[in-house]
């Protein structure tokens, strides 16, 4: 993508954020690409268990669960590196497991939800 379209891209969409993909990541990939990348989340019923979603939590975002990922794909290597972004635009309430998980880890939430929407 262009700088341009990047730029806008990033300014009208608080969920979008740039990522530079090196060169290589792939065996096909012979120059660096850049674009935009989407912030990852999940939607669980409120009625999941607090202490599964604090466990899926952490195996996703935190710490050595989260250094699997690049093992997996090679484009996700540092996912552990990644969890700000998952609390970093949080359109509804997170599930208490979620909120815990983030919040042990130290990991900020920002809630972006419109109107009068509460966290």
């Amino acid at each position: 993508m262009d700088e341009p379209v990047l730029n806008a891209l990033m300014e009208n969409y608080p969920t979008f954020s740039r990522n530079d993909m090196p060169a290589q990541t792939y065996d096909w990939q012979k120059e660096e690409v850049s674009g935009i990348q989407l912030s990852i989340g999940y939607i669980v019923h409120k009625d999941v268990p607090e202490e599964t979603v604090y466990e899926l939590c952490k195996q996703l975002y935190v710490g050595d669960g989260a250094k699997v990922w690049g093992d997996v794909v090679p484009g996700w290597a540092g996912a552990e590196t990644m969890a700000p972004r998952a609390a970093a635009t949080v359109f509804i309430p997170l599930h208490p497991g979620a909120k815990r998980c983030f919040e042990e880890a130290g990991i900020d939430i920002n809630y972006i939800a419109a109107g009068n929407d509460t966290p």
